[in-house]
């Protein structure tokens, strides 16, 4: 199983946002293109949340 994707698009072709599983839950990382790749957001989706997230991005992906 993958432990880490990158998504996204810093406006410059570059993936910006980094997806990590942990054993807390998932880490959601957001980079900077401006500052040289410096860390400018991170989100943590706690392992009770996750299923629920899941779900959403299912529901989502139905739509589109």
């Amino acid at each position: 199983m993958k432990r880490k994707i990158k998504i996204g698009n810093d406006g410059y072709g570059g993936k910006n946002i980094t997806v990590t599983k942990t054993k807390y839950g998932i880490v959601v990382t957001q980079t900077n293109p401006h500052d040289w790749g410096r860390v400018s957001g991170e989100v943590i989706i706690p392992v009770n949340d996750v299923k629920a997230l899941i779900e959403y991005l299912n529901q989502l992906n139905q739509i589109i």
